[in-house]
């Protein structure tokens, strides 16, 4: 046996042992069609088979898992509609607002009596504050009135007054 008879048995003996490491490799790694075949005849499966099937579904389910949840929050997150950041006026700064607004209206503002509650409301952007005042007439006379104002954001938008 000369050196190249040599030469030629390593390269070969190489080569072969690459390719049986590929076949394992292969083996080890099923591709996505030998496991759609291995479900398909799950009963002709060996349980070391099924086993290993089993494995690698879980493994795929929880990568797909780890991979979807963030995915769907960050889709969530990008889609929804942004929040307003400016601050809402509070529920006392929007009542007494409120009330400056309606005693403006009056012919007698300083003889306006306001009830002790006001009903505030939000609605996202919007905050309306509803209570009842009493207006002194021309007569001296106390009447009942109902007022209700709407703000946008901390800027007043409309101040309604109304007899009950």
């Amino acid at each position: 046996m000369n050196m190249c008879d040599t030469c030629i048995g390593n390269e070969r003996g190489r080569i072969q042992a690459t390719a049986e490491a590929e076949s394992v490799k292969q083996k080890a790694t099923p591709s996505h069609s030998s496991i759609l075949d291995k479900l398909l005849h799950w009963k002709e499966l060996d349980r070391y088979e099924r086993a290993s099937l089993k494995r690698h579904i879980n493994s795929l389910v929880t990568v797909a898992v780890i991979l979807g949840v963030p995915a769907i929050l960050l889709y969530s997150c990008m889609t929804a509609e942004p929040k307003e950041m400016l601050p809402q006026t509070d529920d006392a700064t929007a009542v007494v607002e409120c009330q400056n607004a309606i005693t403006l209206q009056a012919t007698y503002g300083s003889k306006a009596d306001f009830s002790m509650w006001s009903d505030v409301k939000r609605y996202g952007s919007l905050t309306e504050v509803i209570g009842s005042v009493e207006f002194m007439n021309g007569f001296g006379v106390m009447l009942p009135y109902e007022y209700r104002c709407m703000f946008k954001i901390n800027a007043l938008v409309s101040a309604d007054v109304n007899p009950r």
